[in-house]
Formats: structure tokens, C-alpha cells, sequence
């Protein structure tokens, strides 16, 4: 191989390293409900933010006491944009304030992701405010292990039996329950743990949802507090654009050393055939 075809590897190397920059762009996705659900339609905005376009969107919505009915998907989402979808509901039999959830798969460059939207709906008119009120914060035990500390207070003045839960994306696992159930008395409160699996594994920032729920009177009541996950997330990224200039870098290095040694072996030759002459 010449030295002359050296600009050419040069620029495949170029290229090959881009496209795996542009694999590794960051997106931050946000995913809203509209609460109150209406002629039995759930109101789901999505929106981007970041440096990458997403691709191939679709959308795998969960109403407790409803059927979802129909297929839900986007072919592109690019950032700083956002996108509403109306997600028809049957067979509604729900009354009161739920837990609900749109479950996002997608794919950033040659990669594959999912998403999960936690969202807090209620139906028939009926807002059935909640007593109940549950705050939540999590750390990290150590590179594999996560814990989530969730809150639940009762500013009710009456006694209150509420299932405490989180709802995961598919790319977090809960090690051990994932639900609890806990009895409040009157203007009191609790803490209730849930370890989760390998949050690190994480390649973009996801969303947990914490949920207390309890029935009353013939109305169900729900409150919920959302976590991002997005510290590991913001590391591994920032780790691999890390390691890819430092392969551009390396790789360039070489083929400049390699280019002038060939420019010099051959100059060394002219001169030797010159002086031959």
C-alpha cells in the first residue's frame, strides 16, 4: 500500500470513528401524561432533548381497569421536539386516581433502548385526591446495587392499609419484593426500601416510578413520585466519548507516523538511486 492511500484510510478511520460518536450521542427523554383522562383517552406527550435523533418509536401503554386499544409508534423523534399521542381506552370500569405507565422502545444509532413513563391518571371526573402522599431518593450501595427510600405519610385522619410499589423499565430489575404493603395510622409515616440490580448497566437516563395506592369508599387513590436515574447514565457516556478521542487521537498519531516514514524511506531511496547515477 502506497503512502498516496494513506489519506483515504485516513478517512475511513474518520468516518468509522463518527458513526460511533454519533451511536454514543446523549438523549434525554421526557414523557408526560395528561391527568385527567377524557372520553376515554389518555393524552401522552413525548418530548427530546440532547444532541441525537431517535428512531423507530413505539409505545406500549398500561391503564389499570381499561384496554388500550390499538398500536402506537413514531418513526422519528429528533431533539428539541415533542410529539402528543392519543391513546384510545375501553372497557373502562376504573374510578378514581390509578398508576399508569407507557412502556418506549426506540433505537439510537445501531443500539436498542426502552423507556418507562410513569404517570398518575384518574377517570370519571373523579380527581379522588389521595391522603396519602409519598416522596423518594435513591442511592447507590455500590456499582451494581441501588436503593430506593420511599416516604409515605398519611394526612389522613383516619387509619389507611396502602400497597406501596415501583414501577421499573425492563433494563432495571428489583432485587427482592417490589411491593409492600403497610398500614398508616392517622398524620403518620414510613419508609419502605426496594433495591434495585445493576443500575449501572444503564446507556441513557431512565425513569422509576414510586406509587402508594389504597382504596376507599368505592374510589381508588393513588400518589406517586418519579426518579431519573441519569447519574450512571451521564458517566458511561461521558466514559465513552472518553475512550473514542482517545482512539481518534491514537489512531491518527500512527497514521502520521506511519505517512512520514514512508516519505522519508522513499526520499532515501531517490537520493540513493541519484547518487548511483
Amino acid at each position: 500500500m502506497g503512502y498516496k492511500s494513506l489519506p483515504l484510510v485516513a478517512a475511513f478511520l474518520l468516518a468509522f470513528l463518527l458513526l460511533n460518536f454519533a451511536s454514543a450521542f446523549t438523549v434525554t427523554l421526557t414523557g408526560t401524561c395528561q391527568k385527567e383522562i377524557v372520553n376515554n383517552t389518555l393524552n401522552f406527550t413525548i418530548s427530546s432533548t440532547g444532541n441525537g435523533t431517535i428512531y423507530n418509536l413505539v409505545f406500549s401503554p398500561f391503564v389499570p381497569n381499561a384496554i388500550v386499544v390499538g398500536n402506537y409508534s413514531l418513526a422519528s423523534l429528533a431533539p428539541g421536539t415533542s410529539n402528543s399521542i392519543y391513546i384510545k381506552l375501553e372497557n373502562v370500569t376504573a374510578k378514581g386516581s390509578y398508576a399508569a405507565y407507557v412502556l418506549l422502545a426506540y433505537q439510537q444509532g445501531s443500539n436498542f433502548f426502552t423507556a418507562l413513563f410513569p404517570c398518575l391518571v384518574y377517570f370519571g371526573n373523579v380527581a379522588a385526591n389521595s391522603n396519602i402522599f409519598v416522596s423518594a431518593k435513591y442511592t447507590f450501595l455500590n456499582s451494581t446495587v441501588a436503593v430506593v427510600n420511599a416516604t409515605v405519610f398519611n394526612a389522613g385522619r383516619t387509619p389507611i392499609m396502602a400497597n406501596v410499589f415501583v414501577l421499573l423499565p425492563p433494563a432495571i430489575k428489583a432485587v427482592g419484593p417490589s411491593s409492600e404493603l403497610v398500614s398508616l395510622s392517622n398524620y403518620s409515616s414510613t419508609n419502605v426500601y426496594f433495591k434495585l440490580l445493576d443500575p449501572v448497566a444503564l446507556q441513557q437516563a431512565l425513569s422509576i416510578g414510586v406509587y402508594a395506592t389504597y382504596s376507599n369508599s368505592g374510589l381508588h387513590y393513588a400518589s406517586s413520585n418519579t426518579l431519573a436515574l441519569s447519574e450512571t447514565a451521564s458517566a458511561k457516556n461521558s466514559g465513552v466519548f472518553l475512550l473514542l478521542a482517545i482512539s481518534f487521537i491514537i489512531l491518527i498519531v500512527l497514521i502520521l507516523l506511519i505517512f512520514s516514514l514512508i516519505k522519508s524511506r522513499n526520499k532515501a531511496r531517490e537520493q540513493h538511486q541519484h547518487h548511483g547515477v
